[in-house]
């Protein structure tokens, strides 16, 4: 098991629901939902720097490329 640090963060009302309907959609704590989102995020961003794309195809087969902030 990774070491563990605690932390105190500041979110909007907003990031706060999103976050809240990401862990109960996955049966996780919020903690657990914030680590994933972060690890997700992470990966996206890597992959981008390396000259890749983050696709989403909809289920009408369009696909859109999703632009990282």
């Amino acid at each position: 098991m990774a070491d563990k640090t605690k932390l105190t963060v500041n979110l909007t009302e907003d990031a706060i629901t999103a976050l809240r309907e990401l862990a109960d959609g996955r049966g996780i704590s919020l903690g657990q939902a914030l680590g994933q989102a972060i690890a997700d995020q992470k990966y996206f961003s890597d992959e981008v720097s390396k000259g890749g794309k983050v696709l989403i195809e909809k289920p009408d087969q369009t696909v859109r490329e999703i632009v990282l902030r």
